[in-house]
């Protein structure tokens, strides 16, 4: 229509493969549409459409390449997004490659990683892969997530009936964790090391 909805046309490029299939001869004008669109926009509101197409499309190589760019809380933002999807498709051994590869800050790579780490955590637990957090537990550089991997490592051998090694592992990840209340990721390795201690230890959870 000449004055088209423009939230409709904010989205239709997502769905440009299905045009293609069932409405091939609509989709230059669509195009041509789209593209008078998208030149009434910002800048910001540009490099936005960018993040949600990269993302829907699970293009976690690409989030990290554009977010480079950004602004420290998108970048940010956009870090834990490639994390998530690396994860969520099983991906995450050819992520890491990447960003050994093409990540050359430091500071960024080590930030990505720790989101992937807490990620990777987070979904082997709640699958219950044993195993998988075994692996992985060599691989992760900060403490208090290591310590949070051990934690979550402890609950599974306490349900197989592994008790004396999931107190094991317990003393071992408290060891890594120092008590600051107003550090935010001791807190949380904290906590996460005193439910798994109420599972598995309570009275030393108590003492704790």
């Amino acid at each position: 229509s000449p004055s088209p909805n423009s939230n409709l046309l904010s989205e239709i490029s997502e769905v440009m493969p299905e045009i293609e299939q069932f409405l091939p001869d609509r989709r230059a004008a669509l195009e041509r549409r789209i593209a008078a669109f998208n030149n009434t926009l910002t800048r910001e509101q540009r490099d936005q459409n960018t993040y949600n197409t990269l993302i829907r499309r699970g293009m976690q190589e690409e989030i990290v390449r554009v977010a480079a760019s950004a602004d420290d809380r998108t970048r940010e933002s956009l870090y834990q997004q490639a994390a998530l999807i690396a994860v969520a498709r099983g991906r995450t051994d050819a992520f890491r490659d990447f960003l050994s590869k093409e990540v050359g800050d430091g500071g960024d790579r080590r930030k990505i990683l720790e989101f992937l780490d807490a990620e990777e955590i987070s979904a082997a637990a709640g699958r219950k892969q044993l195993e998988h957090l075994r692996k992985l537990l060599p691989r992760i550089e900060r403490k208090e997530e290591r310590a949070r991997a051990m934690a979550e490592l402890a609950l599974l051998l306490k349900e197989k009936g592994e008790d004396a090694e999931a107190v094991s592992l317990l003393d071992d990840a408290a060891a890594l964790i120092k008590t600051n209340l107003k550090d935010e990721r001791q807190t949380n390795a904290l906590l996460s090391l005193l439910c798994a201690y109420a599972v598995v230890d309570p009275a030393k959870a108590f003492a704790l």
